[in-house]
């Protein structure tokens, strides 16, 4: 009913099961090509790469070089957000999710986020459910017009990188589309 990463083949490796999904790439990686780096999967290749950009530079640097790098897919979607400076903060900020990856979103909200600041957000996907006290890290900030477009890199999925990635491969394959409305979805 809905794809995963483990019903796809590995990029190297075409007879062996994929275990994730390069976060650079996105090509499917089995256990023996995947470069666990930073709390993140890469593939070989995209792992030695990071590597030699990030030696160049300072840490906190790291989140601009995934930026500039990534390659992964994005879908486009108009869903709530809902943010907050701590895990536990009652204060609220609120913002429209534009666009979906497996590295992150794009927000827009009247508040500035400033970059390099953590903070949590929730979100809904359709299909995929509640997600609660994701950890973010705000990559990219930037004025448009009256409201503030904001880039935000996942510091803490772990197995709800599953989630998102179904919903992502199974909005890309045209299972899940949008009705008329921008936040009402139907499986096809």
């Amino acid at each position: 009913m809905t794809n995963s990463v483990n019903e796809e083949k590995c990029h190297n490796h075409p007879d062996v099961k994929a275990e994730a999904f390069c976060l650079l790439c996105g090509q499917p990686v089995c256990a023996k090509c995947l470069t666990p780096k930073l709390s993140r999967s890469f593939c070989q290749k995209c792992a030695a790469e990071i590597i030699d950009e990030v030696s160049l530079l300072n840490l906190t640097d790291i989140y601009e070089v995934l930026e500039e790098r990534r390659k992964a897919q994005r879908i486009n979607l108009v869903e709530a957000v809902t943010i907050r400076k701590s895990e536990k903060d009652t204060v609220n900020i609120n913002g429209v999710m534009i666009d979906l990856s497996i590295i992150g979103i794009g927000v827009i909200s009247n508040d500035e986020l400033p970059i390099n600041t953590m903070l949590w957000v929730d979100f809904v996907l359709p299909f995929e459910g509640q997600f609660k006290n994701i950890q973010a890290a705000v990559i990219r900030s930037k004025k448009a017009g009256t409201m503030y477009h904001s880039g935000l890199l996942f510091m803490n999925l772990g197995n709800e990188l599953k989630r998102i990635e179904t919903f992502i491969v199974n909005t890309i394959k045209k299972k899940y589309i949008r009705e008329d409305s921008p936040s009402k979805w139907q499986y096809v």
